[in-house]
């Protein structure tokens, strides 16, 4: 059991405790660092590396811009960032001396930089050479992503967040539902866990990245950003939607030809089974602080099609009358809808998957707006 997992612990405890208390101190602060020329009062905590000098340090974090610096000030350990030491990181020219030779000798901006163990300050200097994309619109915005970092703005942006920040909140969430909130608070937590509240809040910045993210990673995943429709022919223009890879698809997996010749017995190999069902407890409530310009960044390419012809095959039928219920339970239902799904701007959705395989159908799933019954 636990208890025979824990015993063994308990007479260790005070030579953890001993341990995590020696890393709190610099024994080498007294000493030369390895250039023989400072006194070693920086450490690094991702590098794992003795403390070295300032020199030393920003030499050695030149490929890695954002680890976390603690500086020993005599008693103890306080955290800084790269910059505070001078560090520039420069945009395509990481770890050369100088930088970019074409930007002005110490211009670089000071950046917000949102990574999975919180907030930096980073020097960052933008490539201006001859040649490069550098000088056309968005550009700081272009050079920042080839980086690995998503900016905030596509004009003059001053926060950016790592691609790894993305990539480790998307894990958490899919796990353990971490919403975004909760997040970026914990970042904001990690980076000053007495004042969190003095870290700037990039919380819809950080929404904004995570809606553009999804909507591009389907164009990855479904071959459409590697011009797919090249080899696939057959199926819908611009889908990004994942087919199911063992339902009959003429041109796909099965010839039109087979299925015509299939035998009695053998037809079921060869027939769609699709299922189409609603679900009311998933509504979207009507809010007063709603965009009423927002627009779906998926334009109808995947599961849920596009939403103006949506709309219009509604209008179409919307006139028709519908014939009334004689039935008391219906009418009942129908009674407490009205309750149920009052102020929401949608009630539920209705989607279609296949029946073997449980695959979403390419542009099945469509809001409802109506209640039960």
């Amino acid at each position: 059991g636990v208890s025979a997992h824990m015993e063994p612990w308990m007479s260790f405890l005070d030579q953890v405790q001993n341990a995590y208390f020696a890393r709190q101190v610099e024994p080498n602060a007294a000493k030369v660092c390895g250039c023989y020329q400072r006194q070693p009062l920086y450490r690094c905590k991702e590098c794992k590396h003795p403390a070295l000098c300032a020199d030393c340090v920003i030499d050695w974090h030149a490929y890695t811009p954002f680890h976390r610096l603690e500086l020993w000030n005599g008693e103890f350990f306080e955290p800084m960032d790269l910059s505070e030491l001078g560090y520039v990181y420069s945009l395509r020219h990481p770890g050369e001396a100088g930088g970019c030779p074409e930007s002005e000798p110490g211009h670089s901006r000071l950046m917000t930089i949102l990574d999975i163990d919180g907030y930096r300050q980073v020097n960052v200097q933008f490539c201006w050479c001859e040649g490069m994309p550098s000088r056309e619109a968005h550009s700081e915005a272009y050079q920042l992503l080839e980086a690995g970092l998503w900016p905030q703005t596509l004009v003059t942006p001053r926060t950016a967040i790592t691609f790894a920040a993305i990539e480790n909140f998307l894990h958490h969430h899919d796990t353990d539902k971490t919403s975004a909130y909760n997040y970026c608070w914990t970042l904001r937590m990690m980076t000053d866990p007495i004042r969190p509240w003095d870290v700037p809040d990039s919380y819809r910045a950080f929404m904004r990245a995570i809606r553009i993210w999804h909507a591009l990673q389907p164009q990855r995943r479904s071959g459409q950003a590697f011009g797919i429709e090249d080899i696939i022919t057959g199926r819908r223009k611009g889908s990004t939607s994942i087919f199911c890879p063992a339902c009959p698809e003429i041109g796909f997996n099965v010839s039109q030809s087979e299925v015509d010749q299939a035998k009695e017995e053998d037809e079921h190999c060869y027939t769609l089974f699709l299922s189409t069902d609603g679900c009311f407890n998933c509504p979207r409530h009507i809010l007063p602080f709603e965009d009423e310009d927002d627009f779906a960044l998926m334009g109808g390419s995947a599961y849920v099609p596009d939403e103006s012809k949506y709309h219009a095959m509604l209008d179409k039928y919307q006139g028709e009358e519908v014939e009334p219920s004689t039935c008391a339970r219906l009418r009942a239902v129908k009674l407490q809808s009205l309750m149920k799904f009052k102020n929401l701007a949608v009630t539920g959705f209705v989607g279609t998957i296949c029946t073997r395989h449980a695959f979403m159908c390419d542009n099945s799933v469509v809001d409802m707006y109506g209640g039960e019954g």
